[in-house]
């Protein structure tokens, strides 16, 4: 994807909460540090680096409790401004990014020097996942409100996204934790993140029975 993401960042650091590019995910903003976040980067950039809180953030959340050292950065691609000063934003995955340096506190955010990090898929390695992506395209709508699928177009507008964007929505659908997500964030592959969804598919079909019956022509 291309972008003109910056090499410094505000970042908005959350416990669960992960971006993965070409997704896109809603926020309710509503800390005071995080409205002057989003007011500035609707001024200039419009970007907000996403990074996952380790553990133990609790002690110093108010602070500068550490993250990650990989996090996605987000386009604010659509906001709505509350009349009490909160937001809801909605933001699309740029690119992946490496924290080089956490910059001193001119703002009431947090603000970072970025290494920018892409992942680009070779033809091989994208022919690769093909199984993994039709395994996919086959049984992500067993996961989604009937309603949703009625008119057929569900089916088709997941045909015509990319590896990327496809990848996005299965993650969302399977109900990935936010260390899942943060598992393929930093992934150095689409095969390896790929990989990480087949997986949870199959503990999904474990937790859900009723949603893949087994056929009775297959019982020992």
């Amino acid at each position: 994807m291309i972008s003109n993401v910056p090499d410094v960042i505000p970042i908005f650091p959350l416990p669960e909460t992960v971006l993965l590019p070409s997704e896109v995910l809603p926020l309710h903003v509503f800390e005071p540090r995080y409205r002057d976040m989003v007011r500035d980067s609707l001024d200039t950039h419009r970007v907000i680096g996403m990074v996952l809180l380790q553990p133990g953030y609790e002690r110093d959340y108010y602070g500068a409790p550490p993250v990650r050292d990989v996090g996605c950065a987000g386009l604010i691609a659509r906001h709505q401004e509350l009349a009490d000063g909160r937001f809801l934003i909605w933001l699309l995955g740029i690119e992946r990014f490496r924290i080089d340096r956490e910059l001193p506190g001119a703002k009431s955010y947090r603000q970072v020097a970025i290494n920018h990090e892409y992942v680009n898929a070779t033809a091989e390695e994208q022919a690769s996942i093909q199984a993994i992506r039709r395994d996919l395209l086959e049984t992500i709508p067993r996961f989604i409100d009937p309603r949703v699928l009625a008119d057929g177009e569900f089916g088709e507008r997941l045909l015509k996204l990319d590896d990327a964007q496809f990848g996005a929505v299965a993650a969302q659908v399977l109900n990935l934790s936010g260390m899942e997500k943060q598992q393929m964030l930093e992934s150095s592959t689409i095969v390896e993140r790929y990989l990480i969804l087949h997986e949870k598919l199959q503990v999904r079909r474990q937790e859900l029975p009723e949603l893949f019956p087994t056929d009775p022509e297959n019982l020992n």
